[in-house]
Order: C-alpha cells, then sequence, then structure tokens
C-alpha cells in the first residue's frame, strides 16, 4: 500500500498508510511525544440530571461544555470556576485505556475527530477515533460507523468562496460531498449541494454521476433532505 509522507517543521518524516482493517498506520519517531485521553463525562452527568428538573437539563453535548465553562469579568478575565464546573467537575476522569491525541514534536497535531483527508485525498471522510501504540508508531483507528444523518456531519470550512464541507464514506464504497458556499446550488439562503462519490481500491473518491440517486449534483437541500439521499447512498 502507498505511503504517505509527511514532514513537519523540524524536518521530521512521517509516513501514513491504510492498513488492511481499514485503519490507518502512523510511522515516525515518536521519541518527544504528547499525548491525551478521553474525559469520561458519565457520573457528572448523572449527577447533575439528579439535581436539576427535565425540562431544564442540559443535553450531554451542552454539559460537556458548561462544566468546562467559567466567570469572567467584562473585560474577559477569569474571576471562578462556573457553578457547574465547581459542583460537577470533580467527577469527570481520565479514560487511561485510550488514547484520543497524539502530538509528537513539530506537530503533526492529530485528535479524536480529525478527518486524515487533510494529509491525503485518499484519506478523505476517514474520522480518528483514537490511537493504539504499535511497534512502529501508531495505528490510527478509524471510526467505522456511517454517518446518515445530517446532525453527524462534521463540516471543514474549505479554502474557496467562503464554504463548508463534509465527506462522507459508506461500507458499500459510495459516499457524498455536503457543500454550502457562495456558488453551491442554494448556498446562499443556507442550504446544501450534495454530489454522489464513488472510492476505489485505494480509497481515492470521483464524482458519480451514474447511481439510481441522482445523474447529477443535487442543490438546494435542506437538512431533512441531505439525511434522506444519505440514507439512499448508503443502501446503493
Amino acid at each position: 500500500m502507498e505511503k504517505i509522507n509527511y514532514e513537519n517543521r523540524y524536518g521530521d518524516v512521517f509516513k501514513f498508510s491504510l492498513t488492511e482493517d481499514k485503519n490507518i498506520l502512523w510511522e515516525g519517531t515518536f521519541k518527544w511525544c504528547r499525548f491525551s485521553f478521553p474525559n469520561v463525562y458519565d457520573k457528572a452527568y448523572e449527577a447533575y440530571c439528579a439535581d436539576v428538573d427535565t425540562d431544564e437539563r442540559l443535553t450531554m453535548g451542552e454539559f460537556k461544555k458548561e462544566v468546562h465553562g467559567t466567570v469572567n469579568d467584562k473585560d474577559g478575565n477569569y474571576i471562578s470556576m462556573s457553578k457547574i464546573s465547581i459542583k460537577y467537575a470533580p467527577l469527570i476522569f481520565s479514560n487511561k485505556d485510550k488514547i484520543d491525541m497524539v502530538d509528537p514534536s513539530g506537530g503533526p497535531y492529530i485528535h479524536a475527530g480529525y478527518d486524515m483527508g487533510i494529509f491525503d485525498k485518499s484519506f478523505s471522510g476517514m474520522i480518528v477515533e483514537e490511537f493504539k501504540s504499535v511497534p512502529e508508531g501508531y495505528k490510527i483507528i478509524i471510526k467505522k460507523y456511517n454517518k446518515t444523518t445530517f446532525e453527524e456531519l462534521e463540516f471543514k470550512a474549505t479554502e474557496f468562496n467562503n464554504g463548508i464541507q463534509a465527506i462522507v464514506k459508506f461500507e458499500n464504497n459510495y459516499g457524498a460531498s455536503i457543500v454550502k458556499h457562495d456558488y453551491s446550488y442554494g448556498g446562499k439562503t443556507g442550504l446544501y449541494e450534495l454530489a454522489v462519490l464513488k472510492y476505489d481500491e485505494n480509497n481515492n473518491w470521483d464524482l458519480c454521476y451514474d447511481t439510481p440517486v441522482t445523474s447529477d449534483v443535487l442543490g438546494y437541500l435542506n437538512e431533512a433532505d441531505i439525511t434522506r439521499y444519505l440514507k439512499q447512498i448508503e443502501q446503493l
């Protein structure tokens, strides 16, 4: 399998390659390296839910942000931890059986949720779940679930036309590119454009215009439309 080279700011060269189990092997020198473990919020959120009425309760996602909140003055200077943080942050702990960030000296910094497509087009849509230490360096474990709803998409800013894009790949080697920018169909009114993708054996994709879903790109889509088409593409 072809290896993708990446040279960091210190001149160290790292190599990325697909593995047979559809993860990514990250080879290089990790003598000087930072890494982190994911926080576990379950006990903290359970305690919070026991204290707060259901109709006033934060979602888990909202709680994760608020529990790290601070109180600041009008100039933005720190005063204290937030009330939620003071009460529930002590119940948060790290899962040291799982690595969710690796940062060798000089880079590249890679964390859970990262789209590996930034290193090479062949990795587009491969989202980092965690890291496993191996003799060569790290095996980057890729999320295996299929994103079939708009809410699951992870959009990244594009370098052109004031846009954003999300790329999805399914087990059937089809996928989708969802964009919104100044010149996409519906972009100026907040709507989205979707194109069907077809991946080859090297995980490279091209636009695909010969599926039952569409023979063109699909424009002027709202969030519900995106979800509907993603489910159709997954079933091809």
